[in-house]
């Protein structure tokens, strides 16, 4: 396991090297990484997000996409801006 996944993510993206953003579990890591990429988990998780995303999205959407939506509206995870 790595120990850092944003330090050892950056570290891959300023090489150069491509960076997947994934929203669901069930991608195929492997394949991301036989391409040479490396893969990272955009899902949000938290509720706080919510209200940012429901400026643009209706509120009926599914709630991780919204959290997820109100992570990139509010730009406050960093593996948003590197995927």
């Amino acid at each position: 396991m790595i120990a850092n996944c944003y330090e050892y993510a950056t570290g891959q993206h300023n090489r150069g090297v491509p960076i997947i953003g994934m929203m669901c579990e069930y991608t195929p890591r492997e394949l991301i990484l036989a391409a040479g990429a490396v893969p990272v988990c955009l899902c949000g998780g938290s509720e706080e997000k919510i209200a940012a995303a429901e400026q643009d999205l209706p509120a009926g959407l599914c709630p991780l996409i919204k959290s997820t939506y109100g992570y990139h509206r509010t730009q406050s995870n960093p593996f948003l801006a590197i995927a």
